[in-house]
């Protein structure tokens, strides 16, 4: 059996990071067959390096900052226009 002693300990985020784990594969495994496989991976890239990037903006989660500049803003729609091509 687990150990439960240590739990409390646990950050917010580490709680928060698993039920959103548990979401993102309920999803992906309700979307799949509608999107289909590329297009559904596609999309779960693009989601997390957006999420990255603006956790990367806001230095949140005690990370470094580091602003959205041009170069990380047309990186991230030229992923975002792949994904869409993928579609």
């Amino acid at each position: 059996m687990p150990r439960t002693a240590g739990l409390s300990a646990v950050p917010w985020w580490a709680w928060a990071g698993g039920l959103c784990g548990a979401l993102v594969l309920g999803a992906t495994a309700a979307v799949a067959p509608r999107l289909g496989a590329g297009t559904m991976i596609a999309m779960v890239v693009v989601g997390q390096v957006l999420c990255s990037i603006a956790l990367d903006q806001f230095g949140a989660l005690g990370l470094a900052a580091h602003p959205v500049d041009l170069r990380r803003g047309i990186g991230a729609a030229l992923l975002v226009a792949g994904a869409l091509l993928i579609k």
